[in-house]
C-alpha cells in the first residue's frame, strides 16, 4: 500500500502536476489530478487499515 502511495505521488509529480499553473482558469481540477487525489486517499487509508490489523 505504501508503495501503491509512492508511486501515486511520482506520476501525479512528473505529469499532471507540471500544468497546475493553468488551473486557476479551470472550474475543476483535471481528471487525472482528481483521480491522482482518490488513489492517494484510498491508498493511505489502507495503509492505516492494514497498520491496525497487523497486530491480529
Amino acid at each position: 500500500m505504501i508503495g501503491i502511495a509512492g508511486l501515486n505521488i511520482l506520476v501525479f509529480h512528473t505529469g499532471v502536476y507540471r500544468t497546475v499553473k493553468d488551473w486557476d482558469l479551470l472550474a475543476r481540477p483535471p481528471f487525472r489530478a482528481q483521480l491522482a487525489a482518490v488513489v492517494s486517499a484510498l491508498s493511505w487509508m489502507g495503509v492505516i487499515v492494514a497498520g491496525r490489523f497487523l497486530a491480529y
